[in-house]
């Protein structure tokens, strides 16, 4: 419940932003994932490890209409942050997704790469 109750008190946190504090809170993500790259191998595997634990807790509590809400709001947060989006700032985006995958995928080691390799399949094969 409790992790329910945050992601309700996130979302409604996010929606009510401005564009500057969306802005400013963009960037220290971004800084976020920057200083990721100066992790270690098994610094990298805790965090991971945490995050994937924090996200089945997380999911595991949620029941179906949650999850129905929470799918919703997301999709129209995506919208609404994409509507007024430039071409130029469209091009931004992909280019900085494509160099933050880059990232991400040039620290997996051999067996992370199996592993996503693995899921994708089997993402796309449902």
């Amino acid at each position: 419940m409790r992790l329910a109750a945050d992601r309700a008190r996130r979302a409604t946190s996010r929606a009510s932003q401005s564009s500057s504090q969306r802005k400013l809170r963009l960037t220290i993500d971004r800084e976020h994932v920057l200083s990721r790259e100066a992790e270690t191998a098994s610094q990298r595997e805790l965090r991971l490890t945490a995050d994937r634990e924090r996200h089945t807790l997380s999911r595991e509590s949620e029941t179906y209409t949650e999850r129905e809400l929470r799918l919703t709001a997301d999709r129209e947060r995506h919208i609404l942050s994409r509507e007024s989006e430039t071409f130029t700032q469209y091009e931004d985006r992909l280019t900085n997704d494509r160099v933050h995958h880059n990232i991400i995928r040039s620290l997996e080691d051999e067996h992370e790469h199996e592993q996503r390799l693995e899921r994708d399949a089997n993402i796309t094969i449902l």
